[in-house]
């Protein structure tokens, strides 16, 4: 079964203490909201001057399953990235916090989000291969890191953000659908997401562009994933593994 893209959408919000829920509000594809066994990948990046923990969860605090970089700098990157199916029942919302502090963690930390979804991803084993990740510091130029999925018909996604004192919004051509943007505070945060069809061998995605004006006050992180592919098997094949 071919991998399908249902939509996505951007967004972001002043640095608060207050659990953000969002409205699902897909465009650009299949759908403006999931469906039953669509995955869900989401990017939440927050600009601060500390380590925050970033979390991604459904409206009941279940946790999507992803994990967090940290980069420090005078502005530090908090970048999570997190995925989940909607199985049982369609969720119309997703919750954006801090572990400790709520919200964003602090008033003066500013979160900016992406949200991608798919349909057709293998429900046992959806990221293809072990996901890559890079950090840095002195730059706000996200480089994602490079990926080798080894599935036909595997997709690429790629996720990066930034802590900057002045926000900008990064473009990345070799990426479909890419949504990047940013939210100011005193400490800005941007983020910017996509994904794109594999075809062979290792891809290494190429660094960011725009995204405002560089500084060796920022820093950065990012994922890159390799989304696999449900495999469909026919009623005919089935049967010759069981042995008829």
């Amino acid at each position: 079964m071919a991998i399908g893209y249902v939509g996505g959408q951007i967004g972001g919000f002043a640095g608060t203490i207050a659990a953000q829920t969002i409205n699902f509000a897909l465009t650009g594809g299949l759908a403006s909201v999931p469906a039953v066994g669509d995955l869900v990948i989401i990017g939440y990046c927050i600009g601060s001057t500390a380590n925050r923990q970033p979390l991604i969860q459904n409206t009941s605090a279940v946790n999507y399953t992803g994990n967090e970089l940290y980069s420090d700098d005078t502005f530090d990157a908090n970048l999570a990235v997190g995925w989940r199916f909607m199985l049982a029942a369609v969720e119309t919302q997703f919750v954006l916090s801090e572990a400790v502090g709520g919200g964003t963690g602090n008033v003066a930390d500013a979160g900016h989000y992406t949200v991608h979804v798919f349909r057709g991803v293998d429900l046992v084993t959806p990221e293809d291969v072990a996901r890559t990740s890079a950090t840095g510091a002195s730059s706000r130029i996200v480089d994602p890191p490079a990926i080798t999925p080894v599935t036909p018909g595997a997709w690429i996604y790629c996720t990066g953000g930034a802590a900057c004192g002045t926000g900008g919004t990064y473009t990345a051509p070799q990426l479909v659908d890419f949504r990047a943007g940013s939210t100011a505070d005193t400490n800005d945060a941007q983020i910017g997401s996509g994904f794109r069809p594999w075809t062979t061998g290792a891809f290494n995605p190429a660094a960011y562009a725009g995204g405002g004006t560089d500084t060796t006050s920022d820093s950065w992180g990012a994922f890159t994933l390799a989304v696999r592919p449900r495999i469909i098997m026919s009623p005919r094949a089935s049967h010759q593994l069981i042995g008829g």
